[in-house]
């Protein structure tokens, strides 16, 4: 193979056949539009420092899913490591949804001991909060139930545990 340096490509230019790049990669230029169709393997990062979107995906096929994660190792296939104080760390704002779910765990048949839904807080602050809200805020919408629960088996439908004496003062209202 050649060594072409950089110099060399400042006016443009097309590379065929196989590329292989140690190091860093820079696509920059106005209005840049890059169209892939390989498959990139190791660990990539995008870096964003302006007030943008980092990374937009936009699925315009009729039959096609916008993102697909498919994780083949015993690890966690989404981690967010988020720094908002203020903001939702996951927001998903006026969907179009009409007869499916907007949030949905499906098939969660693989659980043996495990959960579909574990929701987890140890903040120590004094400060009244609510960790799960669920409410009907149009009061037109007569036909909504706001919670179903159903039970198939012979389990508890419902096990309310308090560390405090149950009561209106302490525990349930």
């Amino acid at each position: 193979m050649k060594f072409v340096s950089a110099a060399h490509l400042t006016g443009g230019g097309t590379i065929t056949g196989d590329l292989t790049i140690s190091g860093d990669l820079t696509v920059s230029g106005g209005g840049t539009t890059m169209a892939y169709s390989e498959v990139l393997t190791g660990d990539m990062k995008i870096t964003n420092a302006l007030a943008t979107t980092a990374l937009e995906i936009e699925s315009t096929t009729a039959n096609g899913i916008a993102l697909l994660i498919d994780q083949d190792v015993d690890r966690n296939s989404i981690n967010i490591d988020s720094e908002a104080t203020t903001y939702d760390t996951i927001h998903v704002g006026t969907p179009a949804t009409t007869t499916g779910q907007v949030l949905r765990l499906y098939n969660c048949n693989s659980l043996t001991t495990g959960s579909a839904l574990a929701i987890d807080s140890g903040s120590t602050s004094t400060g009244t909060r609510s960790l799960v809200i669920v409410e009907n805020t149009a009061a037109a919408a007569t036909g909504t139930t706001v919670m179903k629960l159903g039970q198939n088996s012979s389990g508890y439908l419902l096990d309310l545990k308090s560390d405090y004496d149950s009561g209106a003062s302490n525990g349930a209202k």
